[in-house]
């Protein structure tokens, strides 16, 4: 599945779409799994001839169990589709945004961030400018540095290089 097939009746079908030199890919096989089974050629191909495989995430598939889905996809789905969303997945369930809040932006998990963000105002900044060690007590990376040093007015070094808090 998943591989450039030559058609033999694609009108009576009407399944396939027709490639180049004579190949397709039917992008109605596997269409409920498309997202593990089709290759990014056929995933590719079926987008730009209207067969479908244009999200990079299936949103409908496996809702039942949205936390086994990698970060990057329960992010887009929740982002663009309204699916996979962690308020959706559990509208009992809420992050205890105090617990941790004093280290949010090296302890706390992604979704926690998003969700203390959305429905709480907090942690909402890229870096938590108030923290004067980086990870594992290094220095600030400097992304971090020009950030809260432009945006808060904190970690702006001086003539000798050295962070003014």
């Amino acid at each position: 599945l998943g591989r450039p097939r030559l058609l033999v009746l694609p009108l009576l079908l009407g399944c396939c779409l027709e490639g180049t030199a004579g190949q397709a890919y039917d992008c109605t096989a596997d269409s409920a799994s498309w997202e593990a089974s089709w290759s990014p050629a056929m995933k590719a191909w079926c987008c730009q001839n209207g067969g479908g495989g244009c999200d990079p995430w299936d949103c409908g598939a496996g809702l039942s169990s949205t936390d086994s889905w990698p970060s990057a996809k329960r992010a887009w789905c929740c982002e663009n589709k309204g699916q996979g969303c962690i308020a959706n997945l559990l509208a009992s369930y809420l992050f205890d945004c105090e617990d941790g809040y004093d280290k949010w932006e090296m302890s706390w998990i992604l979704d926690k961030k998003i969700w203390c963000c959305k429905h709480q105002a907090r942690a909402c900044d890229p870096y938590d400018c108030s923290e004067t060690e980086g990870v594992g007590g290094m220095p600030w990376t400097s992304s971090k540095q020009v950030w809260c040093c432009s945006v808060q007015g904190v970690g702006c070094t001086t003539a000798g290089g050295a962070f003014q808090f």
